[in-house]
């Protein structure tokens, strides 16, 4: 799985420029008073993992970003920059591709050593090997352009040709993944984002909603179509089938709404939800609590996300401890950003060392820039903070989270 390492603003809202973030392979949290940049860092995350920026599109000071991802000796470096204030007089000549960052390059490194560049303006990219002449074509992918490029590169054989196997694999790995989605916030309003998903199925060909996992669209696609709302076992549904025992039911159904069916394909307009208890007794998933629509939510963008990095913002809201530890027990193996104000997800994040500690935290604080305004600080523990840290936490008489505040870290 490909993982992110770094992130360096240099110009994003009113974070303090040159802000540069080094990120672990598993725990990131994200510590902070309210209002000072916690889920905005998590919204700029989730936007590079995904690869689409779309939602700062419009941002009138533009932006300039720049991270890392990494996998095995692969490593990925891109950037992506918006220059202010952009004239949007003149109609796009490819729908969207006007409407995403105006210049955006990717430099492949294996084991430390440059393979080479990709320049992408608009939907033209040009890629220039370590070795050899550069190459210019079109990339015309919607407005992702880490996907314009790996168009254009399945387009000219020499360059994948040239590339060794093991990143031309993380490459597609990192811009072909299924299920890309933004944070997972703190509310219920996921589970009917998630309910009201339609996708399209014609054929062998797939169009999806990004909150459906692959596999369930993958046996919805081979039940016969019918009038009728489809039904679904969540026992057919692979990583999903563990949903319905984790809510406290015995078993549960997937019901399908059918919006068309025509010869174009079979387009299905969301679906419903039905758990049934021991005792038989049955419950939609719109009469279920608070917890269980957040546990919901949680399991299900876990399945849609297995690919890549999670990003969750207030995971224990609304969660009885039990499910607390299911959560971090499913997390284990994968990277994940987290911001929180509760101590009980902080007193569960594993400390391995003082170096691990500068990189499993985040301080988020606001100060006062040059110019007298207000800005957003996002740092890691400077090597200071985490040796203290580290200290007082092997004492083993304070919870992380008792740490962290005697320590004036949080």
């Amino acid at each position: 799985m490909v993982r992110l390492t770094r992130l360096r603003i240099d110009r994003f809202r009113n974070v303090k420029p040159g802000t540069d973030l080094r990120f672990g392979p598993t725990f990131n949290v994200l510590l902070g008073k309210n209002a000072t940049g916690k889920s905005t860092l998590l919204d700029v995350i989730a936007a590079v993992t995904n690869d689409d920026l779309s939602g700062f599109a419009k941002e009138d000071a533009g932006f300039d970003l720049t991270w890392w991802l990494e996998e095995g000796d692969t490593q990925l470096e891109m950037r992506a920059i918006r220059t202010p204030a952009k004239p949007r007089g003149l109609a796009p000549l490819f729908g969207e591709e006007a409407e995403f960052d105006d210049a955006w390059t990717m430099t492949v490194r294996d084991a430390g050593t440059t393979i080479g560049c990709a320049e992408v303006t608009g939907t033209r990219v040009t890629w220039t090997p370590a070795k050899g002449s550069a190459k210019t074509f079109e990339g015309r992918a919607g407005g992702r352009a880490g996907m314009r490029v790996l168009v254009a590169m399945l387009s000219i054989p020499d360059i994948i040709d040239s590339l060794p196997s093991q990143v031309w694999d993380v490459i597609f790995e990192t811009f072909n993944v299924w299920g890309r989605v933004d944070r997972l916030d703190e509310a219920v309003a996921t589970l009917d984002v998630i309910t009201q998903a339609s996708f399209k199925v014609h054929g062998p060909r797939i169009e999806f909603g990004e909150w459906l996992p692959k596999g369930f669209v993958n046996i919805a696609s081979h039940k016969p179509k019918s009038p009728e709302p489809l039904c679904i076992p969540f026992d057919e549904l692979g990583v999903l089938s563990r949903i319905p025992t984790a809510l406290g039911f015995a078993s549960a159904e997937l019901y399908l709404r059918m919006l068309q069916q025509s010869q174009a394909g079979t387009i299905y307009q969301g679906f419903d939800c039905l758990f049934r208890r021991a005792d038989g007794s049955q419950v939609s998933h719109q009469l279920l609590s608070f917890g269980q629509k957040r546990l919901f939510c949680f399991l299900w963008y876990l399945a849609v996300r297995q690919d890549l990095p999670l990003v969750i913002d207030e995971l224990l809201n609304g969660l009885h401890h039990e499910w607390i530890e299911l959560c971090f027990d499913r997390m284990q193996d994968r990277q994940s950003f987290l911001a929180t104000q509760h101590p009980f997800l902080l007193d569960h994040i594993p400390i391995e060392s003082a170096e691990a500690v500068r990189t499993t935290f985040i301080r988020c604080t606001t100060a006062l820039g040059p110019d007298g305004r207000e800005q957003m600080v996002w740092r890691n523990f400077n090597e200071e903070e985490a040796e203290r840290f580290y200290v007082a936490y092997q004492t083993g008489i304070q919870h992380v989270s008792e740490v962290l505040r005697t320590e004036g870290l949080w």
